[in-house]
């Protein structure tokens, strides 16, 4: 009775009738967990009842079926959100022995945990335990852009050129991301010499030799320091690798090269008008809600994703978020 009670409030969108099935079916053991998971789901839609305490619900959810991966995601969300990293830390961990969670899931999360107290700690002026954080972090994931532009950022801070360095070239030989391509060319500072940048920028070509963002980045190089011909060529081998697929930012470059070299107004023209033709450059962007962010985030501030952003050409959402801010939405399904 609770059960098709609580669906009929659902179809009707009747939240108040929905949230007093739910909260009666946390009375009886064999309802119990879908109550609390349909009280999650209001919750998430800012829908519960007043005074309704998700973290309780999320920990009782969680005691009763610990492998299930929503319960753990849930619960370990909102320990995150609430600063609690060593609990949070905890249930990531029970959750990859009860089989809730991947270890390569557990420790993607588990990465972004130590990148969030490593920000905390340099806010405060720790700048010793933020670089220590951020190293366990990058300890924990070897191909995730945000954590290894952070860690090079904070080597920098502390004067080790090449600890930064060797931070951006480990993660470049997982993935050659465009942000680590920027990083790394401007790892010599503002007052380096444009040629000996071009050297530097050189050596990813070893570490991605297949990869168009390297060549899009050591053109970018190539024509700060006017060297025409190899910027276009390295254009033109990066267009090639892209199969036809090349983002409205790669024919920009070949725009701003024939004014540079040239001077042609026409050719530049021409090249505009097929960036304007052309997908949208990638940035982050939520796989949950679609909204894009300048730079990477833990949690998308439209929807409170926990690493909801993909870096990817905005469009169609991909995906719904993966934990608290979107429990899953059939409640009712076990």
């Amino acid at each position: 009775g609770l059960l098709l009670q609580a669906q009929a409030a659902q179809l009707a969108r009747d939240r108040v009738e929905a949230g007093k099935a739910f909260a009666a079916m946390l009375r009886y053991p064999e309802t119990e967990f879908l109550g609390i998971r349909g009280m999650l789901l209001l919750a998430s839609r800012g829908e519960a009842p007043a005074g309704t305490d998700v973290l309780a619900l999320a920990e009782r959810a969680h005691a009763l079926k610990p492998d299930t991966g929503w319960a753990a995601d849930t619960l370990f969300d909102l320990k995150a959100r609430g600063g609690a990293f060593d609990d949070a830390e905890s249930i990531l961990k029970r959750a990859v022995r009860t089989g809730a969670l991947t270890r390569l899931d557990a420790d993607r999360k588990r990465a972004i945990l130590w990148h969030q107290r490593s920000a905390m700690a340099e806010a405060e002026g720790l700048d010793g335990d933020a670089l220590r954080y951020q190293r366990r972090a990058a300890d924990l994931t070897s191909d995730f852009p945000p954590i290894a532009l952070r860690l090079s950022m904070l080597e920098l801070k502390g004067d080790n050129l090449r600890r930064a360095r060797a931070a951006l070239e480990h993660a470049l030989a997982h993935s050659s991301h465009p942000e680590l391509v920027t990083a790394y060319a401007r790892l010599g500072g503002t007052a380096e010499d444009p040629l000996k940048r071009v050297a530097r920028m050189e050596r990813l070509l070893k570490l991605a030799p297949r990869s168009p963002e390297v060549r899009i980045g050591l053109a970018d190089a190539e024509m700060a320091a006017g060297l025409w011909g190899m910027a276009r060529r390295h254009l033109e081998e990066a267009h090639a690798t892209l199969n036809g697929d090349a983002p409205a930012g790669l024919f920009r470059r070949f725009a701003a090269l024939e004014i540079a070299e040239h001077g042609d107004r026409e050719a530049e023209m021409h090249w505009l008008r097929t960036a304007a033709e052309a997908r949208s450059d990638e940035q982050w962007t939520c796989r949950g809600c679609g909204s894009s962010a300048q730079q990477w985030i833990e949690r998308c501030r439209a929807c409170g994703a926990f690493d909801g952003l993909e870096w990817r050409s905005p469009g169609a959402v991909s995906a719904p978020p993966p934990v608290y801010s979107a429990v899953p939405e059939a409640p009712l399904g076990g």
